[in-house]
């Protein structure tokens, strides 16, 4: 493989996971490690779980070595914005006055 799997579609990325040439864990620590260089740059996440995502991570790998499909989308990375509150999940929709606020449902 000669590109980075983060700069490739979605589909493409989801390919090479089901394909086995590469492990959700591995696709999500390569994204977790891109925005880590690049947000201080471009302060482009506000909340980054990092821990949850890894744990999801390994969840799906799990399924897919005991041969389960668990879907279209397995391997997909996506970022959610700030303004779409997340269960458990410090969402400030960008304003001082919810900093702090963790919603208690998505």
């Amino acid at each position: 493989m000669t590109a980075n799997p983060i700069t490739l579609t979605l589909a493409e990325q989801v390919k090479l996971v089901k394909s086995g040439h590469i492990s959700v864990r591995e696709l999500v620590q390569q994204h977790l490690t891109r925005i880590s260089e690049l947000n201080g740059t471009l302060n482009s996440f506000i909340t980054v779980d990092e821990r949850d995502a890894l744990a999801q991570a390994d969840a799906l790998d799990s399924r897919l070595a005991a041969g389960e499909d668990p879907g279209p989308l397995t391997g997909a990375t996506v970022g959610v914005k700030d303004s779409i509150p997340t269960n458990g999940l410090r969402t400030t929709d960008n304003s001082r006055l919810l900093e702090n606020w963790i919603p208690k449902e998505d």
